[in-house]
């Protein structure tokens, strides 16, 4: 009869213990994407990164966020569609001017030419 009881019981322990390796496991891996997401926000606050918004980019011009801008020393976010409100309008303006200005003043005022030349794709950059 006790070994009946002690059976279920053992079975009950190992489970438990189990489950505690998984929770411990999931929790790692959050750890892990919430380690990365801010190593990611760090490169973005680092880098100049220009906002743009509107309807898609025409053929050959650089529409949103790509890996070869980094390389360039900028980012390109997209951050809304066609509808976006005066207020919104004139903080990425704002935006987008200072990190014109940083980039003018680290690589020239001809950087974009040259990233354009480079690349094969062209900027549009919203500043008014």
């Amino acid at each position: 009869m006790k070994n009946l009881l002690i059976l279920p019981l053992a079975i009950l322990l190992i489970s438990c213990g189990e489950n505690s390796k998984e929770i411990h496991q999931v929790n790692n891996i959050k750890q892990t994407d919430t380690t990365t997401i801010i190593a990611e926000n760090k490169v973005e606050e680092s880098l100049p990164t220009f906002q743009i918004y509107g309807e898609l980019a025409p053929v050959g011009y650089l529409d949103s966020e790509n890996p070869i801008t980094e390389k360039y020393g900028f980012i390109m976010k997209r951050i809304a569609g066609c509808a976006v409100g005066s207020d919104e309008a004139k903080k990425v303006n704002k935006n987008n001017t200072e990190a014109l200005e940083k980039m003018n003043a680290k690589y020239g005022n001809d950087w974009q030419v040259n990233f354009e030349k480079e690349t094969g794709f062209k900027l549009w950059i919203p500043l008014d």
